[in-house]
């Protein structure tokens, strides 16, 4: 009979161990460069690529499944 024992820590317990509670995460410090990128292309004129391709629309959908 095998037993396996897994202990699961909560992140705020972690980051209080490791000195960095009430610190952002990697995952909003993430969301926060991407909302600062979105207002900067934004911003930019209609010809630029970046903008362009931002709010580009495809014509058609694709099929699904492998190309035959």
């Amino acid at each position: 009979m095998s037993f396996r024992y897994v202990f699961f820590m909560p992140n705020e317990h972690i980051k209080e161990i490791m000195g960095m509670k009430g610190k952002l995460d990697i995952i909003d410090i993430i969301q926060q460069k991407r909302l600062q990128w979105y207002g900067h292309v934004k911003r930019k004129s209609e010809e630029r690529i970046p903008k362009l391709i931002m709010d580009w629309i495809p014509w058609e959908r694709r099929k699904r499944g492998r190309p035959r």
